[in-house]
């Protein structure tokens, strides 16, 4: 009878110690896991790890890009186009998805000579079925610096950009082998954000600006 008691509490302590080893170790991994994928998931957040960027490139760009929303600000666009790729161009979209065919894409001597002439007509559809005539000066006021990212913006630096919200694009369709700045604005009331994203490219290692995009919420 004792011998058999012993058995009976060897096999419940047995029963027990299984229970909770089988039971902790699982959720111990798991919730490692879990972690280390939340640290990937963080490290590699907006980064395309197909082209790595070094804080020597974020801190380049970062610098040229401030230049850019300096000149944009200002209104200069005699420096605006001093950061234009000279050999591509740069192409102005008014939205994240990018048409090649239609969208406006100027040189640097073809950029300065529209911007300066008043009688340069772009024509907007507004939607109305009625057509809003802007010169190049009024086209960037709506498309490009809407908003003053440069103080009330926020810097990111990334190198594949996706969907986002209700709005999509094909940035990294038309833009190869290319870095982007984006400049976010939050809005107040989070109907009111917009976003800029400067796209630039390398030439003679030297970061060039080939094209912007134009993105804002729309209800």
């Amino acid at each position: 009878m004792k011998k058999t008691f012993l058995i009976f509490i060897f096999f419940v302590i047995t029963l027990f110690n299984y229970n909770v080893i089988g039971q902790t170790k699982p959720t111990s991994k798991s919730s490692s896991t879990l972690s280390q994928k939340q640290k990937t998931s963080e490290a590699t957040k907006g980064v395309n790890t197909n082209l790595p960027l070094s804080k020597k490139t974020d801190s380049a760009l970062f610098t040229i890009a401030k230049k850019v929303l300096t000149a944009l600000r200002n209104k200069n666009y005699n420096q605006f186009a001093s950061f234009i790729h000279p050999v591509l161009g740069v192409r102005i979209s008014p939205q994240t998805f990018v048409d090649p065919e239609m969208d406006l894409h100027f040189k640097v001597d073809k950029f300065l000579a529209a911007i300066k002439n008043a009688q340069y007509k772009i024509p907007i559809y507004d939607g109305d079925d009625s057509t809003v005539l802007l010169t190049l000066e009024g086209y960037f006021k709506e498309y490009v610096y809407n908003i003053d990212y440069l103080n009330e913006g926020k810097l990111t630096i990334f190198t594949l950009p996706g969907y986002d919200g209700n709005s999509w694009n094909n940035i990294n369709d038309v833009y190869k082998e290319c870095v982007y700045v984006e400049c976010n604005y939050p809005g107040t009331s989070g109907y009111d954000r917009a976003s800029l994203i400067l796209i630039y490219k390398k030439y003679n290692n030297q970061f060039y600006l080939v094209g912007t995009t134009h993105d804002q919420w729309e209800p």
